[in-house]
């Protein structure tokens, strides 16, 4: 059953065990059967992309925040991590959209 906890345990999981692009699939694939991720599930992408050295994607994915329904203002601690790991991989650009978020 595709739910939004059921969601948010697995991407959870795939973060945890260093498979982020994973867990963006599914994200991916419960949305094509309805069940839309929420600003936990992609929080969840966004730290875990940038705790393993992922910034750009990291920051593709921030990119789909305002698409979501009810989103939820974006945590200042993940802002902030993946703000520094864009300006320390040379992404001036992204970080500066990351830090008017700020």
């Amino acid at each position: 059953q595709q739910d939004p906890v059921t969601l948010k345990r697995l991407v959870s999981a795939c973060v945890a065990a260093g498979e982020v692009d994973r867990g963006y699939q599914l994200v991916d694939s419960f949305n094509n059967f309805g069940c839309l991720a929420d600003s936990e599930a992609l929080g969840l992408l966004v730290d875990g992309y940038v705790k393993h050295g992922q910034a750009l994607k990291a920051y593709e994915v921030f990119t789909c925040w305002d698409n979501i329904e009810d989103s939820t203002v974006p945590e200042a601690d993940m802002l902030k991590s993946l703000h520094d790991a864009l300006s320390s991989g040379g992404f001036a650009n992204e970080a500066a959209a990351v830090q008017a978020r700020m």
